[in-house]
This record gives structure tokens, sequence and C-alpha cells, in this order.
């Protein structure tokens, strides 16, 4: 703004230039303090103030002027050093912005003339519509929740909208048809009194009073009342397993989901948000409840269920929830063992994973009052079922084929059974007539959907593939596939890192030799089936875990290694060639799978730039204990030998 170029703008009292100029400057000069600061002070304190600006991009505007754009200039550095009370009158300000990153809101927010009036009349509408934890928090987590759940009054915002209301009439509106907190005429005859304002935008809409009544249905139908009479004289996690377990869609919402609205609407359900503190506890008792007695067993008493489960459980992506997490939590205090966590793309096609989710799954879902056989649609355990058949076909793939496969199913459990299931449970938790048959809790999802027929359709393409391959053997790789959880599959994990051998308690990956030439002392299992040749002596290399290689006495920091050197696929070299001193053939013995490596040149032998062993041995490595070395049936010589 100060180049030669525009100098007759600036000299121009009404140009933006010149407006933009005194702007910035009287912005700069009230922050130093300074009304006549020098121009070289005003230009190092407008970068520092540059950098100092952190809005966040809900309340940044987007078309903008000039004048608008400075002023959210000035509020994004206010916002960055403000109390909390300041960033609240911040965002209160720029409240009209939040609808670009919420379209949903739009409609609403053209109806207010201000952001304080919009964030004044939303404040009203989270603390009816939103659980009491997250109505107190704060625009920015607020903001998505209410957004999430905006299917539930789209219909009666539309219906609204077509009245032409103020926006206080249409928040107001939006309150009654939604939490109905005035109390409905009964059969009394007792007339109720409103708790907000009456609006006739609500009084004339039939939306709010259709909702009322199959609310109204819905809570007199047997299942709910006997539930709701059985929850009067209970307390703690009885009274939460009765209202879980109720059959009643609408009253197990208003336990699982906390919603202060719904307890308005019975004065049993109002006690409801008196539980809240014993839905963890509930959840644990289920899923550790002996089946012959129903009761906990000691051992497992002290396990609790994480209140971020139970934050997983009320959304849509249920691929979020850590199953073999709790799943082996239960586990070690049932065995009093503790158990390696496998990776992330393991844990849904490994079939020893599996099997453990399995069980966990179903009681976990259990407790939701979804049904162990439903008669209209699959269980939980359905769909592991499906998928543990499509792992076993896929681990009897070559290697190729395999990784492309695994790779598909985890994306498949994941995305289609996980968070379509959960997709599928919310729906029904949510719908507008909670007293209809379809709303009834029941299968995890229905008998069409997309994760059953994805994985049946790419299992009936391969079958002439598999036939194709007996017919003609010779005109296939003859590549060997290991069996999951032995000895072959875990010496060529190191390479690939995919075959199912990390199960505790299997002898899968222990080698059985020392160094050098494979000779140990006093130990006759040392000696190599094969005393030359590539593989000949992959026995030297064990994984003890997806992050270290036991080699040849020596256990290496994988995890380290890789990101010391940055390595983009860790998973995808061949670690016992990379990390061995031998040169040559000699390097090449070590091999794992040599017969899918290849020789020297093939890319998973070759190591990146920069890869000093030297370092490496001195920084990324540790000496094998005891225990490690008699794992892999290896004894140390007397006199100290080389490093592999």
């Amino acid at each position: 703004m100060g180049s030669k170029d525009n100098q007759v703008e600036r000299d121009d009292e009404s140009s933006a230039v010149r407006l933009a100029s005194e702007l910035i400057s009287g912005i700069i000069r009230k922050e130093m303090h300074n009304p006549s600061p020098s121009a070289s002070g005003l230009a190092a304190k407008f970068v520092g103030m540059l950098h100092d600006v952190q809005l966040p991009e809900t309340f940044c505007m987007q078309a903008v002027t000039a004048p608008m754009a400075l002023r959210e200039f000035e509020l994004g550095y206010k916002y960055t050093h403000a109390s909390a009370l300041e960033a609240q009158a911040i965002e209160s300000e720029l409240f009209l912005n939040v609808g670009s990153q919420y379209p949903v809101f739009g409609p609403i927010l053209e109806l207010f003339s201000s952001g304080p009036q919009a964030a004044a009349e939303f404040n009203r509408l989270t603390y009816q519509l939103l659980p009491s934890g997250l109505a107190a928090a704060g625009n920015l987590v607020r903001l998505p929740a209410l957004a999430a759940i905006h299917a539930s009054w789209q219909a009666s915002l539309t219906h609204i909208l077509n009245t032409a209301p103020t926006g206080t009439d249409l928040i107001s509106a939006l309150i009654r048809t939604q939490s109905e907190v005035v109390e409905c005429t009964s059969g009394s005859g007792g007339g109720g009194s409103a708790s907000v304002p009456t609006v006739d935008i609500a009084n004339d809409s039939s939306y709010g009073s259709i909702r009322e009544q199959s609310i109204g249905d819905a809570l007199r139908s047997p299942e709910a009342s006997e539930a709701l009479d059985s929850a009067r004289t209970q307390s703690g996690v009885e009274r939460v397993k009765t209202i879980m377990q109720s059959n009643s869609v609408l009253v197990t919402r208003a336990e699982l989901l906390q919603e202060s609205w719904l307890h308005n609407k019975n004065p049993i359900l109002a006690f409801c948000s008196l539980d809240q503190p014993y839905l963890c506890p509930y959840f644990a008792s289920v899923i550790t409840e002996d089946k012959d007695t129903g009761k906990v067993p000691a051992r497992l008493a002290s396990y609790t269920f994480p209140e971020s489960e139970l934050a997983a459980i009320r959304t849509r992506k249920w691929s979020s929830l850590d199953l073999i997490g709790q799943a082996l939590e239960v586990r070690r205090l049932q065995y009093g063992t503790s158990f390696s966590r496998p990776r992330a793309d393991e844990i849904y096609v490994v079939e020893s994973c599996l099997r453990i989710i399995r069980e966990h799954g179903a009681r976990l879902f259990f407790a939701l009052n979804l049904s162990l056989s439903p008669p209209n649609g699959y269980s939980f355990t359905d769909g592991v079922d499906l998928q543990l058949e499509a792992v076993d076909f896929a681990r009897s793939l070559p290697q190729k084929e395999r990784d492309e496969w695994l790779k598909f199913l985890n994306t498949q459990f994941t995305e289609c059974w996980l968070d379509e299931g959960a997709k599928h449970y919310h729906a029904k938790l949510r719908l507008g007539r909670p007293d209809s048959d379809e709303a009834q809790l029941s299968e995890f999802l229905p008998l069409h959907n997309s994760f059953h027929t994805n994985i049946k359709a790419r299992m009936t393409r391969a079958e002439p593939v598999a036939e194709f391959r007996v017919a003609f053997p010779s005109m296939f790789s003859a590549e060997t596939v290991a069996l999951p959880g032995t000895a072959a599959a875990s010496t060529s994990r190191g390479a690939n890192g995919n075959n199912d051998a990390n199960t505790n308690g299997s002898n899968g990956g222990k080698g059985t030799g020392g160094k050098g030439k494979g000779k140990g002392k006093g130990n006759p299992s040392n000696k190599r089936p094969v005393d030359a040749g590539p593989g000949s002596k992959s026995k030297l290399a064990m994984p003890l875990s997806a992050a270290e290689l036991w080699l040849g006495g020596v256990v290496f920091k994988l995890d380290s290694i890789a990101q010391h050197y940055k390595l983009q696929r860790p998973d995808h070299v061949c670690w016992p060639v990379l990390l061995t001193k031998k040169k040559g053939d000699e390097a090449l013995a070590i091999c794992p799978d040599h017969a899918n490596h290849g020789d020297l040149k093939a890319a998973v032998h070759k190591r990146p730039s920069g890869f000093d062993l030297d370092y490496i041995y001195k920084h990324f490595t540790r000496g094998a204990t005891a225990e490690e070395n008699k794992k892999a049936n290896w004894t140390p010589p007397n006199k100290k030998s080389k490093k592999p």
C-alpha cells in the first residue's frame, strides 16, 4: 500500500486503499499503545500480528468487503489472546458466519440481523435439544452435535419457515415441536403450563401434535409400561438394565442418549438423567458376566467400560470402537496375562482377533438391545462369521492377491459393517415414529446390506479363478502359502507383515539356531536343515513384535529405524537382509521369504540412502535377553562373536 504506483489512490480520501491503510494503521496503533509509531515499527508489528491470528474456520467470513476483512483480522488477533468470556463474545459477533460450515443452519441464521442475537437463540436451542454435558460445552463442540441431529427437526423446520417467522419465533417453535416441554393434557383433564412462550406458528402446525401423539403411544405400549413400572422401585445398574433391555426404542433412547428434551416427556423418564453415572458400569457388567450364573466373576469385577467407548456408541462411527482393546483387557483380567495389541490393519483380518472380537461384540451389542438371533436380519456375529470365511479364503492366496484381499476386507468390515450398523441403529433410535413396528431394535443390519453383497460377490467371482488354478497349476506361481500361526508363517512375516502369526502362546516364528554357521554350543537343535543357499539361515531372524526383530542375539528397534530413515513402507522391506552385516549370498541366506523377495537387487532388499549399519547397531539395538534367546532356541557361544 505504500508503493508509488498507488500514490494517487492513497491521496484520495474515498479510495479503498486509503481506507484499508487507515484501518490497519489504527488497529496496529491500538495494539502498540503508541499514537505515532514509525513506519518500520508499524510494518514489524503487522507481520507479528498476522502470525498471531488464529480464528476457528467455523467463524470465518466467506464473502467479505475490505472493512469486514480487517474487522475479522482484528477479532482473530484478539481471539488468540482472549479469555473465555472474551472469546465467547467474539464468537457471538461472528456467529452468522457458521452457516458456511454448517449449511443446515443457513435458513435459521438468515432470520437474524446480528450475530449476538443469533448466538443467544442458538444457546436456547442447544440447552433444550442436547444432553447437559454437551450443552455446557463451547460452540465448537455444540454446533457439530446440533447439526448431527438436524434430521429430527428438518420436517418441522421446513413447515415453520413457510409461515415467514422471525428468528426468535422459529427457535421457540423448534423447541416446542422437538422438546415438548409443555405438559400435555391427559385423561385426568388437568391442564399444563408452558415453560416456553406459546407461539402461534407452532400452534398452527400439525407436526408437533403428531410427534407428541407418537411419543405418547410409544410410552403407553406394553413394553414401555412394563419397563417403567419396574424401574420405579429400582436404582443404579439394575434400573439401567431394565430400561436398556425394555424392547421400547423410545425408552432405550432416553437412557442411552441422555437427551433432556425426552426426559421431560414422562415423569418416569425424568430419572434417566440420574442414570448417566451407571451407564458404563452397565456395559461392563454385560460384557463380563458369566453365561451360566449371570454374575460377574470376582477376577473381572475391576473391569471398567471407558467413557470413550460410550461416546463412540453414541455416534454413527462404530469403527472407532476399540473392540479388540477392550476384549484383550477383559482377557488380561481373566487369565492374568498381558496381550500384545495387534496393528490396526490386522484387527479385522486376523482370525484370532476376529474370534476374540466376535465374543466381545456379541455381548456389547446385546447390551444395546440388539438380538443375538434376529428374525429379519443379521446379528453382529453373523457379520464376523462372514468375515472369517472371507479371511480364511484370502489367506489361501499368494502374497500379492492376499494383500489386496485383506485390504479390501478390512475396509468392508469397518465401513460397510461397523459404520453401517451404527447408522442403522441410530436411524431406528431417532425415528420420528417410535411407536411403529419398524422402529423396534433387533438386527445389527437388515438382510440386504452392502457388506454381505460386496463380500459374497467378490468371493463368487473368485471361485472360477480357484478352479482354473487347480486345473492349470503350471500357469500360476508356485509360491507355497504358510498356514497362519505356524513357524513358516512367522518367518515370512518380517517382510510383509500380513500373516496371522501374532497369536499368544504359539511357537510361530521361533528360530532354532545360533550365529555364524548355525552351531550353538551344547545345543544340537541349532543345526540347519540346509547348509547354504537363499533362506537357508532364515531362522536366525525372529519377530518379537511388530516393532522389534531378534536377529542372532541382537534385538533391533524397527519402528525407530523406520522413523529415523523415513521409510514410507517399513512393512514392505526385508529387515533381516537390510540389518545383517553379511554380504552377498551370505546376506541372502537370512532372507525369510526368498521365493517372493528375489535376489539382492529386489526392492525389498535395497537399503535406503544413508543407511548406516554402525549407527543403527549403536543407537537402535539392544542385547537379547536370555528368555528371548531361549524363545529362539538359540544359545550364544562362550566367546564374543560378530554381529549377524
